[in-house]
C-alpha cells in the first residue's frame, strides 16, 4: 500500500507540475513577475492540498490502529476469561 500512496503521489505532483505550467505560460500578455506570482500560487496550491491528503491519510491510519488496538484488547479479555474458568474447572 505505501508504494501504490507514493506512485500516484509522483504521478499526480507529476500532472500537476506539467499541466499547470502549461496553463500559466499559455496566458497571453502577461509580465514575468505576474508569471511568478502565478508560480508561487500554484506551488502553494499543490503544498496545501498535498498536507491536506498527508493529513487526511494520517488520521486513517491512526484511525484504523485504534479500531485493531480494541479488537486486540477485547481478544485478550475473551482469552483470559477462557483460561481462568478452564484453570478453576481443571483445579476442582
Amino acid at each position: 500500500m505505501p508504494v501504490a500512496i507514493a506512485a500516484a503521489y509522483a504521478l499526480l505532483g507529476t500532472l500537476w507540475i506539467y499541466f499547470s505550467d502549461r496553463m500559466v505560460s499559455g496566458i497571453p500578455q502577461v509580465s514575468p513577475e505576474t508569471i511568478q506570482r502565478l508560480q508561487t500560487w500554484k506551488g502553494l496550491a499543490f503544498v496545501a492540498a498535498t498536507a491536506l491528503l498527508i493529513w487526511w491519510l494520517a488520521r486513517r491510519a491512526a484511525g484504523a490502529v485504534s479500531v485493531a488496538e480494541q479488537a486486540r484488547s477485547e481478544s485478550e479479555s475473551r482469552y483470559r476469561q477462557i483460561f481462568e474458568k478452564t484453570t478453576s474447572v481443571c483445579l476442582l
